[in-house]
């Protein structure tokens, strides 16, 4: 096993961790710059991986392109994000794509469950975190009420926030109505959001 990282997301603790009680090799750096997260794609590639798990598909496209060499030795992987899955969807149509690949990001418990769950309470900490602002009593405009907007609207709702929902799909307005949120056109929410501003 060895890892590889999304420079937003990685947790320098856990990457010591892994190293040093785990012997797992760990190539990330919390916040490293472009050049750095693409020096670290090719440390994992010299490592000559069997399987691979991509979050965006960077890897898999710097394999396919820069390290072709290697795609013999790959028997399948995964993709978690959609942005990941649309590339890889590209590729395979193209007729490019040298391996199996797995779309974890169509899975019903994706959605279920990270989607709504996951991104709801990461999205609200990374909110408080970068304005240290009180939820409670705020008003929260979210785009959409698909599962991550449905995440985040039950978590800034079970935190005492105001939220309103802004949706162009019929259906997933009358949800939210039918969840107890106020719906309106993000021309009518952005300045209530706004307003609510300190």
């Amino acid at each position: 096993m060895v890892v590889r990282s999304n420079p937003l997301s990685t947790q320098d603790d856990v990457a010591a961790f892994l190293v040093q009680n785990l012997g797992i090799p760990v190539f990330a750096i919390k916040g490293e710059d472009n050049q750095t997260y693409y020096q670290h794609i090719h440390s994992v590639l010299n490592l000559k991986p069997m399987m691979t798990m991509d979050d965006g598909a960077d890897l898999v496209s710097t394999l396919h392109t820069e390290r072709k060499d290697f795609l013999a030795g790959i028997i399948g992987g995964t993709e978690e994000t959609t942005t990941g899955v649309i590339r890889l969807r590209s590729m395979a149509e193209k007729g490019v794509l040298r391996y199996p690949i797995i779309a974890v990001n169509d899975a019903n418990t994706k959605h279920f469950f990270d989607n709504r769950y996951g991104t709801g309470q990461s999205t609200i900490d990374g909110i408080i975190r970068a304005t240290n602002r009180l939820v409670a009593g705020s008003t929260f405009v979210i785009a959409g009420y698909g599962w991550c907007g449905r995440g985040l609207a039950m978590r800034a709702q079970g935190m005492g926030g105001n939220v309103i929902i802004t949706e162009v799909d019929p259906l997933k307005a009358l949800e939210a109505v039918m969840d107890g949120f106020r719906v309106m056109p993000m021309a009518e929410a952005a300045p209530l959001g706004i307003s609510s501003a300190p």
